[in-house]
Order: C-alpha cells, then sequence, then structure tokens
C-alpha cells in the first residue's frame, strides 16, 4: 500500500478484520473451557495493544516506514534480514492457528486428527498459491456471520448478561490464570500488535496523522466488544447443558455454532461448519503469501526459489507446530515469546533513542533468540517446566547482557588503544 488514502474508520476497519482471526475466535473459545471469561485474555489484550499503537501512530506515520525498515536503515541489512527470518517464525505460529481451526472443523466432519491436520495444509497451500485477491473478502465475510450466529445463540439463550458483565467476568476469572500465563500473553500479544509490519501498513496509509491515531483508537474499543464474544457463547452453551462433552477444546465454537444454527436444520449447520473452515483456510493463505514473502527478504537464495517452494516450507513447519496439540493460543504465544526475545531488546533502544552499534544490535538479537530457543526445546523434550514465562524470563536478559558484554569490550579496545576521549556507544 503506498498512497495514502485512508480514513478513520478505513484504518479502523482494516485493523479489526487483521487482528480478528480464528486465534480470536477459536483460542477465546478454547481458554473458556479452562479459565471462563479471562479465555478472553488474547482479544482483550489484542485491543489494549491496539490502543498502545495509537501512541505510537504519530511517529510511525511521519517515518512512512515500518519498523522493521527503520531497524534496517539504522543497524544494516544483516537485521534487516534477522527481522524478516524472525517474522518468519512468529507467523507460523498464526498459520498454525489457521490449520489448527481448520483441523477442528474437519474433525467433526469425521475426518481422524493426523488426517485433518494434513489436509488443512496442503488445501491452505493450494490456495495461497492461488493468489485469490477475494481471499481477505471471504474471510471477513466468513468471519461476520459467525459473529452472528455467536450473538444469536447468546440472545436465544437468554444470557446476555453475560455480555454486559463480561469485563467485570474476565476481572474476576483472571484469578484462575496462573500470573506468569497471564503476563507472559499480555507481554508476547502487545508487542506484535504495537510492532507488526502487517498492522503498521495501515497506519502509515493513513490520509493524516489524526486518521492514523483514531483509527488505531476505533479499532482498540471495535476490537474490546466483540473480543469477549466467543468465550461468552462458550460459556452460554455450556451453562445451558447443551455443549456436548469434547474431545479437543479447540472444537467449542465450532460446536456452539453448531449448536445456534441447529433449529435451522443439519444443512444450516453444514454451512455453519463450512464457513468456518472457509474463514481458516482463507486467512491462512493470506498468511502463507506473507511468510514467503518474508523468507525471500530473510535468505537472498531463496529470492529464486519458485514459490510453490516456498510455500511448501512455510506450510510443513505450521503443520509441525499445529501437529504438537498444545492449543491454539498456547502455540501462538510460544513462539511470539522467541520473537520478543529477540527483537524487544533492540526495539526499545531504538523507541528511547539510545544509540548502539549494529554489531551490537546483532548481537542482541541472536542472544535473545538462542537463549528463548535453548529454553523452548528443553521444555518440549520435557528436560524443563513447561512454564510459558520461561524462554521471556531468560530471553530477554540474554539480550540484555550481550549488549552490556559488547559495551564492556569496546571500553576495553578502547582503552588498549588509548582512546580516552568522548562518549562510548554501545
Amino acid at each position: 500500500m503506498t498512497h495514502r488514502t485512508l480514513g478513520t474508520w478505513h484504518v479502523a476497519a482494516l485493523l479489526v478484520s487483521s487482528s480478528y482471526g480464528i486465534a480470536f475466535l477459536f483460542g477465546s473459545g478454547e481458554q473458556a473451557l479452562r479459565v471462563g471469561m479471562a479465555g478472553s485474555l488474547y482479544a482483550v489484550t489484542t485491543a489494549v495493544g491496539m490502543l498502545v499503537l495509537a501512541l505510537f501512530a504519530s511517529r510511525i506515520w511521519q517515518t512512512g516506514l515500518p519498523i522493521w525498515d527503520q531497524l534496517g536503515v539504522q543497524y544494516g541489512t544483516a537485521m534487516r534480514r534477522s527481522i524478516a527470518l524472525l517474522s518468519v517464525v512468529w507467523m507460523a505460529g498464526v498459520l498454525a492457528a489457521q490449520i489448527d481451526g481448520a483441523s477442528a472443523v474437519l474433525e467433526l466432519a469425521g475426518i481422524g486428527n493426523f488426517t485433518s491436520t494434513l489436509v488443512a495444509g496442503i488445501l491452505v497451500m493450494t490456495l495461497g498459491a492461488a493468489r485469490l485477491p477475494m481471499a481477505a473478502g471471504i474471510f471477513a465475510t466468513c468471519l461476520l456471520a459467525s459473529n452472528a450466529v455467536l450473538a444469536w445463540d447468546l440472545v436465544s439463550s437468554g444470557h446476555v448478561w453475560l455480555y454486559t458483565h463480561s469485563l467485570i467476568l474476565f476481572v474476576h476469572d483472571t484469578r484462575r490464570l496462573q500470573p506468569g500465563e497471564m503476563w507472559t500473553t499480555v507481554i508476547a500479544v502487545g508487542f506484535l500488535v504495537v510492532t507488526g509490519a502487517d498492522y503498521q501498513q495501515f497506519v502509515i496509509a493513513s490520509r493524516t496523522r489524526g486518521a492514523a491515531v483514531s483509527g488505531c483508537a476505533l479499532s482498540s474499543l471495535l476490537l474490546l466488544l466483540t473480543g469477549v464474544l466467543p468465550a461468552c457463547a462458550v460459556l452460554a452453551t455450556q451453562s445451558t447443558g447443551q455443549l456436548p462433552k469434547i474431545a479437543d477444546a479447540k472444537q467449542a465454537i465450532p460446536l456452539v455454532l453448531v449448536h445456534g444454527t441447529g433449529m435451522l436444520g443439519s444443512s444450516a449447520s453444514s454451512i455453519a461448519l463450512a464457513v468456518l473452515a472457509a474463514a481458516a483456510l482463507s486467512s491462512g493463505a493470506a498468511i502463507v503469501r506473507a511468510m514467503t514473502t518474508a523468507l525471500g527478504a530473510a535468505i537472498q537464495r531463496a529470492e529464486r526459489t519458485a514459490p510453490i517452494t516456498k510455500g511448501g516450507l512455510v506450510v510443513a513447519l505450521g503443520v509441525a507446530l499445529a501437529n504438537a496439540h498444545q492449543g491454539i493460543v498456547h502455540t501462538i504465544i510460544e513462539v511470539n515469546v522467541v520473537y520478543v526475545a529477540a527483537v524487544g531488546g533492540v526495539f526499545v533502544s531504538h523507541a528511547a533513542r539510545l544509540k548502539i552499534m549494529p554489531a551490537t544490535a546483532i548481537s542482541m538479537t541472536l542472544a535473545g533468540t538462542f537463549s528463548a530457543s535453548a529454553i523452548s526445546l528443553l521444555q518440549a523434550f520435557g528436560c524443563l517446566s513447561a512454564s510459558t514465562a520461561m524462554p521471556l524470563l531468560w530471553g530477554l536478559p540474554s539480550s540484555v547482557a550481550a549488549a552490556a558484554g559488547a559495551r564492556l569490550v569496546r571500553r576495553f579496545l578502547s582503552h588498549g588503544r588509548g582512546e580516552t576521549t568522548g562518549p562510548t556507544k554501545a
């Protein structure tokens, strides 16, 4: 998007459509079965993140560059490529959520777990390779229809009070979350909302500085109003005893939609499931295209690789993450944490206008990446407790330690050469 033509409502609508995806819908329903209204934490954090983005919107709009390009300009090509590669990592978690969502629908149709995940991956890759311009429209239409059914289910069951009291219930039910789980989700999701180039592109394309700021603020309000709906619908259906025993929590929203359309007949329920599957697949196709672009920017040789080959690689990564069966939201948080640990220190330094050398910035990124990844792998193999906060608690300090170490090395070398004048950059 190269022209600045978007008004306030356009910015808000695009930000909402980019945020309200399968993780928002299925993930909130999945978590609601475990922690009640606190299952909306992902959605509420996204809404708050949009409000924080509004604070940065003026600066982003003025530069006309996403933060990744700004860091690339400031710290060199190596940093730009590193961030592009890390972007593939965090987007893989989002892609896995779409594949997981489509898989949940296919499982309800009687397809086995592994087969449904594999079929979903193939369909996502096929749709992504087709480069269908209608994918975004299909996604938005399907999600709108799904939310209409959720709202109707809430009204017909007589549980509208759940929605009107949702924020009070949300605050109460956050006590059911582990402190580390809650704050890791807030940091991991909030950071990606504020710094994600997929969101910043709409801020940059705003017609005016004011439209950029007000569009972010309006999207925050809209996401807050709609973000609690999935958890409300699941809790309402569960309280009436009409939600059957679920083998996989990610099937909660599909089953609620089947219940909501059941009075219209089995064909209506089948259509509702097809709509959900289409939403997941079309959203996944858009992510595949974004991931292949990032992969080409990260690896020079990949720029000359056939799109279908790059698409196959990124979809294989998404399928592998989806097959880990760790839950939709948990999968996204797990890969987001690695990204935050890698980029968080450099981003804060950049935002605070602290001057660091390009080599220092790269060392910070590498230290954060390797530390957080190592902890995640040890947890995956059962060598450490499965705490979502641990990779972040190791990764960010490692990044800061790398900066401090680079500063000490520079000072030592400067003294060794007799350079005692002037301030020293990290």
